[in-house]
C-alpha cells in the first residue's frame, strides 16, 4: 500500500498560477480595505492567506497593476487638472485654485497645485483666531509627492487618502472638508452657552486646582499672582499675564484664572477671546462647499494637458534630454546654495547653534531607496 505523500512540491521555478493578474485581484480588496501596504507586507500577506510564495517584484508590480483597476492610469489623473479645476470655481464662486508648470518643448510638466475654497476662506476671516498653522504629510502614490495644508494634524485626517492618484486625492479631500463643515453645523446645535465646550472644560479644569496661589490686588483689576515661590503679573483690563499663555491661546491661564475666582461673582466669559463663543463657532461654518459630479460629467476643455515629472514616457528624446538638463542645472544650484551658507556660517557675526538642526524643523521624509528626484507639490487650504 502507497504512503501518503506529506513532502513539500518544489517551488524551484516559481509559481506560475500566481500571475501578476492574480495577485492584483486578490490585493484589491486588502488595499481597499487597509490603504496603502507596502509590498513587502503584502507578499507576507499573500504568503499567510493562500500559502504562497511570490518574488517581490510580482508583488510590486501587482499592486501597481491593483491601483491601475481602481483609480485608471496614475499618468491620466494630471490629464484632467484643468477640468478639475474649472469645476471647482464654477461651483465656488470665489475660491483660489492655481496650477504651477514646467514647460518642456511642446509639453506641460505638472509641479504643483493650490486650492483655497471660499467656503474655508471666509469662514476663517469671519469665525477663527487670525493664526495659521501649517502641516504637510507625504503622499504614497506612483509618483509621491507633498501635500501641505493651512490646518491642524493633517496627517491624522487624511488618513489612507494619501496614497491615491492626485486627482482622486484632491476631490476626497474636498469631500471630507464638505462633510466635516456639515457636521460641525449640527454639532453647535446640540450646544448651549455662550462658550464652546472645550473653552468651557478648559475653564472648568483649572478652576478645581487654584487653592494654592495668592494672589496680591494692587488695584481692582491688576494683581500679583504667587506660587511655590514664583510669581507673575496679571492684568484683566490688558487680558494679560506675564506668563504669555492667556495672550497666545487668548483663555485664562491659571494665573489669571486664580485673580479672576479671587473675585466675587466674576463674568468667565468676558476674559475668553470672542472666537471661543458659540456665535463664532457658527460664523465659522455658516458657508457651504458646493457639490460636484463625478469626473465624468465635469466640462470638457480643450488645451492644456499635463504630465507628472517622473512620467517622462510621454516625452520624446529631445524633451527627455532638456528635462535632464534642466534637473542637472537644479542639483548645481543646490550644491551652490550649501556652499554659500557655508560660507555665511563663517562670516556670520553671531550664527546658530551647533546643536540646531535646521532639518528637524521640516517635514521629513522616510528614505526609499536612493531616489533623489523632486516630486510634485500640492496645496490645499481647508478649515478642521
Amino acid at each position: 500500500m502507497v504512503q501518503v505523500h506529506t513532502c513539500t512540491r518544489s517551488n524551484k521555478g516559481g509559481n506560475k498560477r500566481a500571475t501578476q493578474g492574480w495577485i492584483a485581484n486578490v490585493e484589491t480588496d486588502k488595499l481597499k480595505s487597509d490603504g496603502d501596504v507596502s509590498p513587502y507586507e503584502l507578499r507576507n500577506w499573500i504568503m499567510k492567506t493562500y500559502n504562497v510564495d511570490v518574488p517581490y517584484l510580482k508583488v510590486f508590480r501587482g499592486k501597481e497593476q491593483a491601483y491601475t483597476d481602481m483609480y485608471v492610469k496614475w499618468e491620466d489623473s494630471f490629464m484632467k487638472m484643468d477640468e478639475f479645476r474649472e469645476e471647482l470655481l464654477k461651483r465656488n464662486e470665489g475660491s483660489v485654485v492655481e496650477i504651477d508648470f514646467d514647460k518642456v518643448g511642446g509639453k506641460k510638466l505638472f509641479k504643483r497645485f493650490f486650492i483655497c475654497l471660499t467656503a474655508c476662506s471666509r469662514g476663517f476671516v469671519v469665525g477663527c483666531r487670525p493664526y495659521i498653522g501649517l502641516d504637510a504629510c507625504h503622499l504614497k502614490g506612483k509618483f509621491n509627492g507633498v501635500l501641505a495644508v493651512a490646518t491642524e494634524t493633517f496627517n491624522s485626517w487624511i488618513g489612507k487618502l494619501r496614497y491615491k492618484p492626485v486627482l482622486d486625492l484632491l476631490d476626497a479631500i474636498r469631500e471630507k472638508i464638505k462633510k466635516r463643515f456639515d457636521k460641525k453645523r449640527n454639532l453647535v446645535n446640540t450646544w448651549n452657552g455662550v462658550l464652546v465646550p472645550i473653552a468651557k472644560n478648559h475653564l472648568n479644569d483649572i478652576a478645581k486646582n487654584l487653592g494654592e496661589y495668592e494672589v496680591t490686588r494692587s488695584c481692582e483689576n491688576q494683581a500679583e499672582v504667587k506660587y511655590k515661590g514664583t510669581r507673575w503679573e496679571v492684568n484683566l483690563d490688558e487680558i494679560k499675564c506675564s506668563c504669555r499663555v492667556w495672550q497666545v491661546q487668548g483663555r485664562p491661564c491659571v494665573h489669571a484664572a486664580a485673580f479672576i475666582a479671587f473675585i466675587r461673582d466674576a463674568n468667565w466669559d468676558k476674559y475668553v477671546e470672542p472666537y471661543f463663543t458659540i456665535e463664532k463657532f457658527k460664523s465659522a461654518y455658516a458657508f457651504q462647499i458646493a457639490l460636484m459630479p463625478e469626473q465624468n460629467q465635469w466640462a470638457k476643455k480643450m488645451g492644456r494637458k499635463y504630465i507628472h515629472l517622473l512620467s517622462n514616457a510621454h516625452l520624446d528624446d529631445q524633451e527627455k534630454i532638456e528635462l535632464n538638463h534642466r534637473m542637472s542645472l537644479k542639483e548645481d544650484t543646490s550644491a551652490r546654495d550649501v556652499v554659500s551658507m557655508d560660507i555665511v556660517k563663517k562670516t556670520c557675526k553671531n550664527p546658530a547653534s551647533e546643536s540646531f538642526d535646521q532639518s528637524e524643523t521640516a517635514t521629513s521624509k522616510r528614505k526609499r531607496g536612493n531616489n533623489t528626484k523632486s516630486h510634485g507639490d500640492l496645496g490645499v487650504s481647508g478649515s478642521t
